[in-house]
């Protein structure tokens, strides 16, 4: 199994080693003049919390009179559970210590990219976000992985049936055997199948015949009962990329043992880069986030429900988006970075796009209720969410970039 250990049991398993999470629990509470404030727990309760939230559980009690229900992640009285309030788990990043530069997760999948020879190893990435996903933050940064570039083959797999046909399985292969021998970059995606045909590629078992400048490399593959030599061209690089969750629970740990492994999100590249605009930026969007589904009892729950695909890195890829020198928003057209106050804003607007209407409409009853005119307006009347086809024609040229 996988799962347990990971991080201990593989040596080069990529981390942000200086991105320390320093986890908080605060309850809701009323100030003086009635608004709702967060108040931290004290430090020993903050750990038991963060014990149970660890392991699992669903119930941890504070005092006497009072236990918190981390499922509903919420602090009841025990004589009148009806009686409850709010709690919230926040993770702040602590930063390297001075002098150090943390690497950004892309320069060193870059780095390894750019090496060749017997002592490169292939890669894993990591994804923490949906896969294509990450291809796509590969592919806008420098160009790696371009699909425009003829040096990269990227090549999908799935779980349709026809997939998973030998027919199939037979034309995989041989994409992979042609790049080998071309010396073009390879990107696996959702396509376990071919791992165990690639057995001798990914343990870079070759044999080298002739000398000199005629010297060559080759490699087993097999595909059933068949075994047959390949060429494997010195510039050839076989890169995988597969989500966390399908790394930690289905990927044996000698397979992870050959692969160079890189883990990968958008909020890791924005730490990386230390700009401080785009980390004020994803903290203020979140916090907006949050006071938006405040209504909702459970903060995670209601996030999910609110914005359409959210994850803890869709704020972080919404920033990242905006500050590309490509992006198709008015921030390109004026050709200089945006205020930090401006960078918010925007990135609060394309946050509204996912909304789903049931959500604006509870606005009313979050902690943001002043706004709900404005939030109303802009989503109802500004953006395009009544018709498909005001919709398409709004993103007017950006629709060129969508690819199948």
């Amino acid at each position: 199994d996988g799962s347990a250990g990971l991080n201990q049991r593989c040596g080069v398993f990529h981390q942000e080693v200086f991105q320390q999470q320093a986890v908080t629990w605060a309850r809701e509470d009323d100030n003086a003049a009635g608004a709702k404030v967060w108040t931290p727990y004290d430090e020993d309760t903050s750990a038991r919390l963060e014990a149970a939230y660890i392991q699992d559980e669903t119930r941890v009690e504070i005092d006497d009179e009072r236990y918190v229900d981390l499922a509903a992640m919420r602090q009841c009285r025990r004589d009148n559970p009806s009686r409850r309030r709010k709690i919230k788990r926040t993770e702040a990043a602590s930063g390297p210590p001075q002098g150090v530069q943390c690497a950004s997760p892309l320069d060193l999948i870059r780095a390894s990219l750019e090496e060749s020879g017997v002592a490169a190893r292939y890669l894993l990435i990591i994804s923490q976000t949906d896969i294509a996903s990450s291809l796509g933050l590969l592919r806008s940064q420098a160009g790696m992985m371009g699909a425009e570039s003829s040096g990269c083959e990227v090549i999908f797999g799935s779980s349709f049936p026809g997939d998973a046909e030998y027919q199939h399985l037979c034309r995989n292969i041989n994409r992979v055997k042609i790049c080998m021998e071309m010396g073009r970059t390879v990107v696996l995606l959702n396509l376990r199948s071919v791992m165990e045909s690639l057995y001798e590629l990914l343990n870079q078992y070759f044999v080298e015949y002739g000398t000199g400048e005629h010297r060559k490399r080759y490699v087993e593959i097999g595909l059933g009962d068949q075994r047959m030599k390949c060429s494997v061209h010195a510039d050839f690089r076989l890169v995988i990329i597969a989500a966390e969750e399908e790394v930690l629970h289905t990927f044996p740990i000698p397979l992870l043992n050959r692969l160079e492994k890189h883990v990968l999100s958008t909020a890791g590249v924005l730490e990386a880069e230390n700009n401080a605009d785009a980390n004020a930026a994803v903290t203020a969007v979140r916090q907006w986030a949050c006071a938006f589904v405040s209504s909702q009892e459970n903060e995670a729950q209601g996030l999910r429900e609110a914005f359409v695909g959210y994850s803890d890195d869709l704020i972080p890829a919404i920033v990242f988006r905006l500050l590309q020198v490509d992006d198709f928003s008015d921030i390109a057209r004026n050709g200089t970075p945006p205020t930090r106050e401006r960078l918010v804003e925007l990135a609060k607007d394309k946050l509204l796009q996912l909304a789903t209407p049931d959500a604006v409409l509870r606005v009313a009853y979050s902690e943001i209720m002043q706004q709900e005119e404005e939030i109303k307006e802009k989503y109802f009347r500004q953006q395009p969410h009544s018709r498909l086809r005001d919709y398409v024609k709004n993103i007017g040229a950006a629709m060129s970039t969508i690819t199948t």
